[in-house]
């Protein structure tokens, strides 16, 4: 491995390591909510350069930072141990990790911003079924959790439940990670334009404005989920 490539994967594992601190720390006891809503920009822009396999050992490594943060207090229930915390990890970074193999399989197969526009859809069936997997559920430390503290915000919880709100946390990061993936990518590309054959640079055309759609798209959504959220169920008798 080149020095190069040493410094490349040193930064990858440690915007993995930043974002699932950063999400852990939108939760009790921290309680710095609003970091859920631009923590899984990192984790986004390292998986844009992996494979569909390397995407889901990027979350099973990020799911061991993130859970080991979220689950600390399980420690101070008598006897429990470092061999239930593991079996506890083994149940829940998997889930985590179809999650990052089904968006980097997006983005090798259809582009980047398809991997955006799917991933708060992916999110939400994976915490559904961590919810709801019979004697195996655990619907705690969603990502509509963190915003607990938050009334207005939640308004729509009463019509799309925390489901809602947490394809809302991952639409606002998938739309963040759209608008920087251009600017940090594709700027080595445009040096190396002219070195590229003609009939290839469709190719990076194509992308930026499948881009340019999805943040379009984006606003569209944001649009409706802020009447959801914040118009449609205010009832002013409970404040």
């Amino acid at each position: 491995m080149s020095h190069h490539q040493s410094i490349k994967t040193i930064g990858a594992i440690g915007a993995i390591i930043i974002s699932g601190i950063m999400l852990y720390a939108a939760f009790p006891s921290s309680d710095l909510s609003f970091l859920a809503w631009f923590a899984f920009v990192p984790l986004f822009l390292v998986l844009s350069r992996s494979k569909p396999f390397g995407g889901f050992l990027i979350l099973v490594f990020w799911g061991v930072v993130f859970y080991t943060g979220l689950f600390y207090w399980m420690f101070d229930l008598p006897k429990y141990r470092g061999l239930h915390h593991a079996v506890l990890g083994i149940y829940l970074c998997p889930l985590l990790g179809i999650f990052g193999w089904l968006f980097c399989f997006t983005a090798r197969r259809s582009g980047m911003a398809p991997a955006l526009f799917f991933a708060p859809f992916i999110w939400v069936i994976q915490e559904y079924i961590r919810s709801n997997l019979s004697f195996l559920s655990l619907p705690w430390g969603l990502l509509g959790h963190s915003q607990y503290q938050h009334p207005l915000l939640i308004q729509g919880a009463g019509i799309a439940g925390v489901y809602g709100l947490s394809f809302l946390i991952v639409l606002v990061n998938s739309g963040i990670t759209a608008i920087l993936y251009p600017l940090l990518f594709n700027r080595k590309a445009n040096h190396s334009a002219a070195r590229v054959p003609f009939s290839q640079r469709g190719k990076t055309a194509v992308t930026n404005q499948t881009i340019r759609i999805f943040i379009d798209g984006f606003n569209n959504i944001i649009v409706v989920l802020f009447e959801i959220f914040f118009i449609f169920p205010w009832e002013p008798e409970y404040y």
